[in-house]
Parts: structure tokens; sequence; C-alpha cells
């Protein structure tokens, strides 16, 4: 969030709409200062006597029934924390809009990057309070005697799931939402075209984002929803797919509408690499919506390869996108990825991802759980190949980390050697004017 969110929609925002700054930059800055402060508040559970050791979804029983609850605390205390900034990042973003945005141009026309952020924003609005909310819950099952959670005594678990699953998975579209709206600009700037189906891209967008609050609860088809509501969540959760494939549809005849030359472009390249995951990753999420296939593949690797195609390689493939697009405008050639070097590590990473997950789904026919470190040896080797694709990938970061380090260092020492002159041209420049003035004025003396 900090990078796909914060950081281009800071600089993106006023530059899209023609304004100077966004409403609010001090509130900005105080919401760029708490996220540090948090990171360092997760980090140091690690050096806690116990840890916290209760999951990243902090279900209860197990996270209300530990003996020290310091970690759990300190993560409960840093989750707030970032609730707080996202929150006024998220109101500086609607403000700003509803300020700068030009009298003159209607929403329909308006830049697809602004919408899509703005579209969070509300959406932030709307499941923030949810989280604190199961926070300070959590934290009163701990430290006041509160029952919200303990079944002994007419607590319900089920009912954390719900709370935290209402805000987990639209979570997942405000991640991705950015994502899909940056890309559009980049396909409208870079192919000199006009955005195949712009209002219905927009249209895309709101819907995906008005689906994604109501389907939380296909996440929790194995804990004994009835029928009717597993038949209501599977139908919404399918529903979803439809705004989607129309975007990829849009993406696609936006790139065939122009010479296909622009391949040897690095964000067009990305950006196919995105559609390639994204559709992979999607055609998994239609399988895992059918609630009686979900029952079978639950927590199982199949999840764990659906969720993180979609989501993280999604979203990570975003932000390189983005870097690859406006790296001269916001790293002022300071910081460059685009030469051929990028090009390998495009290609090793999409290797890397493919031999990483799809050895996920055999797995996960196979119903082997996930978080079991343990398999049997008819299935291991395709752990293993697994293995071998998370290492490739790991490669393919290095090799843009050694890149992105030369071009530092290169472009340094470009600067340094124009600086350099700079001065000493200066120096001339100004040795030539005082020897201009002197000359001058013992002609001056002279003719007196």
């Amino acid at each position: 969030m900090p990078a796909i969110i914060g950081s281009y929609g800071n600089y993106l925002i006023p530059t899209y709409l023609g304004a100077s700054e966004i409403v609010y930059p001090r509130i900005n800055n105080i919401s760029v200062l708490i996220i540090p402060k948090s990171y360092a508040i997760i980090i140091s559970t690690l050096i806690c006597e116990y840890g916290n050791g209760i999951g990243w979804t902090l279900y209860p029983p197990l996270s209300t029934s530990v003996i020290t609850s310091l970690g759990i605390d300190l993560i409960l205390y840093s989750l707030l924390l970032l609730g707080f900034s996202t929150t006024l990042t998220t109101i500086n973003f609607i403000v700003t809009h509803h300020i700068w945005k030009p009298i003159l141009l209607p929403l329909a026309t308006m830049d697809t990057y602004i919408w899509s952020l703005v579209l969070i924003s509300y959406m932030l609005i709307i499941v923030l309070p949810i989280l604190t909310g199961r926070i300070l819950m959590i934290s009163w099952d701990l430290h006041y005697n509160t029952i919200f959670f303990d079944p002994q005594y007419g607590g319900d678990p089920i009912f954390y799931q719900h709370i935290f699953w209402f805000f987990g998975h639209p979570e997942v579209h405000i991640l991705i939402v950015p994502g899909f709206g940056l890309i559009s600009n980049i396909l409208f700037e870079h192919m000199s075209v006009i955005l195949f189906g712009l209002q219905s891209m927009i249209l895309a967008m709101r819907s995906i984002c008005y689906l994604g609050c109501l389907v939380w609860s296909h996440h929790m088809f194995t804990v004994g929803i009835e029928i009717d509501s597993r038949a209501y969540f599977m139908s919404s959760t399918m529903l979803i797919s439809l705004p989607t494939a129309s975007k990829m549809f849009n993406w696609i005849r936006t790139y065939l509408n122009t010479y296909l030359m622009v391949v040897k472009n690095l964000s067009i390249i990305y950006i196919k690499m995105f559609l390639i995951m994204f559709t992979l990753g999607g055609s998994s999420g239609i399988i895992l919506g059918n609630n009686v296939i979900n029952i079978s593949l639950h927590d199982t690797y199949y999840v764990v390869s659906h969720f993180h195609i979609v989501l993280s390689l999604g979203t990570i493939l975003a932000i390189f996108i983005g870097v690859s697009a406006y790296q001269e405008s916001i790293f002022l050639h300071i910081w460059s990825i685009t030469n051929a070097i990028s090009l390998y590590h495009v290609k090793v990473i999409l290797i890397g991802i493919l031999v990483t997950f799809i050895p996920m789904h055999y797995l996960s026919f196979n119903t082997h759980p996930r978080r079991i470190s343990d398999f049997p040896d008819s299935i291991n080797w395709w752990n293993s190949l697994s293995s071998l694709g998370c290492s490739l990938t790991w490669v393919s970061f290095f090799v843009l980390i050694t890149q992105s380090a030369n071009s530092i260092i290169t472009s340094l020492s470009v600067y340094r050697l124009q600086l350099i002159w700079k001065v000493h041209s200066s120096g001339v420049i100004l040795l030539g004017l005082a020897t201009s003035c002197y000359l001058t004025d013992n002609r001056q003396e002279l003719k007196l």
C-alpha cells in the first residue's frame, strides 16, 4: 500500500489534476512518518520472549489464550497506527480530488488512475473502522475480561472471522484496483492511442469495488454457513469475473490497436506479463468460488497459488510497471531499470513464477494442506520443483538490484562530472568578468 497507493498517488494525483500539491501536505507528512514507527513496532515483536505465533489472521481463541500478550499487543498497536495513517491518506486523496478537479472535466472522462484511487479511498473509509473494532475487541478480550470471542462464555469465534474478512477481502481489491488504473494510464500514454472502452473501464472498476465488499464469506465456506448463504456468496464471487474480464478485453484491444513494434518497451512487456499472471490466477479464482469445490480445496496449496498470483504478484508487477514508466519523471535519471538486463529480469521472473505456482495446483489436487512441511514421497518432487521456481524468482530480483545499483552509480558519476564542469565554467566566467571590470576601471583612471 505505501508503494502502489501512497507514493504513486501523492505524485500522480496532483500531476493529472493539474494541481501544485495535494490539499493537506502536512497531514500527508504525518501519515508518512507514522509508517516506519509502525514497522519498527512490528519488528520488535521478534525479540519478545514468547513472540506472536498466532498466524497473520489473529484468529481467536489462539490469539486470546496466550501465556503473555506482549507480542500480540505490539502487533495490535502497530495495526492501529497503520490504520490511522491510511485514514489520513485516504481523506487527503478524496478532498484533493473534489477540490482540485477541473470544473469542466466530466467524471466519465477523468483519468483512470484518479478514479481507482478515489474508489479505493471510499472503500478504506468503509472497512477501516471494521479493522479498528476487530483490533480493539481482541485487546479487550486479552486485558479487560470481555468475552466477544470466547465460546465458553457465549462468545463466537466465527463472528471474528466475519469481521476479519469483511475487511480482508475488500483489502484485496484495494491493493489491485490502483494497479488497474496505472496499467490503463500507461497503455494510453505509451501506445499513443485512445484507451479502448474508457467508460466501461471506469464502470468495471466501480463494479469490482462494489462487489468486493459483498463477498467476504467465500473465505469461510467450511465453517458451517447455511446453504442459501453459500449459494449467494458463490454467485456474487463469480459475478466479479465479469467486470474483470471486461478490463482484460479492453487492455488487449488497446494493445492490438497499434503497431507491434512497441514490444521493446519495458513497461509494455511488464503489462503483458501482468495479463498472463492475472488470467492464470483469475481462472483458479473462479474454481475456488464454487462452494462445493472450495470445501475440498480449502486450506490447500491451491488457495496459496491463487492468492499470490492474483494479489501479491499482480501488485508487485503493477509497481514495476509504474517504476519503468515514470522513472525519468520521479527519479530524474538517477535510477533507471530500462536496458537489456531488465529484459533478462522479466524473462527469469516469469519462468520462476510459473515454475513456483503451477506445481502447487497439482499438490492441491492431491489434497495436500498448506503450512505442512512434510510431504509424501509421491508428491515430494512437485514441492522440489516449486522451490526451484522460488529460487529463480529470487535470482531475478538480484539481477534487478544489481542493475539498479549500477544505474545509480553511473548516474551519480555523470552528475558529478556535470557539476564539476558547471563549477569550472562558472569560475572561468567569474574570472573573465572580474578581469573585464579591472581593465575598465584602469582605462577610466588613465582618462582622468
